[in-house]
This record gives structure tokens, sequence and C-alpha cells, in this order.
């Protein structure tokens, strides 16, 4: 689980090479994130919470997030 929410994080998230990839939760809300979604998150299958509420966010939510079969939140 990584939990960065409310840590004043800003600027893009990147297209990045996500690790580790079964990570469960990830939770970057409550902070200054700008841009958009990257396509690479598709990696974290094991995702079950995925949390990038009170950001800046922009665009459209990248199709292979819907990919990510056990993704509930």
């Amino acid at each position: 689980n990584v939990n960065l929410g409310s840590n004043t994080l800003s600027g893009t998230i990147g297209d990045t090479d996500w690790k580790p990839l079964s990570m469960e939760r990830l939770d970057l809300s409550r902070n200054e994130l700008n841009g958009t979604i990257p396509v690479s998150i598709e990696v974290l299958t094991n995702l079950v919470e995925l949390d990038f509420a009170q950001n800046e966010l922009t665009g459209s939510l990248p199709s292979q997030i819907f990919n990510l079969k056990r993704l509930s939140k």
C-alpha cells in the first residue's frame, strides 16, 4: 500500500515504471497534482483502491484503467 495523500505533492504524475506491481492501494488524494493519469498505471494489476481525489488533474481516464479487474474504488 502507498499512501501519499495530503502531502502537498505538486506537478505531473508522469509516465513511469510503477513498482511494486503487487501494490493493492494507491492514495495520491488531496495534493496539487496536475496533468493526466498516465497510461502506464495499467501495470498495477493488483490495485483494489485508487484515489486521485482533490487534485488538479485534467483529461479523461486512460482506457487502460478499465483493464484493472480488481479495482473497486
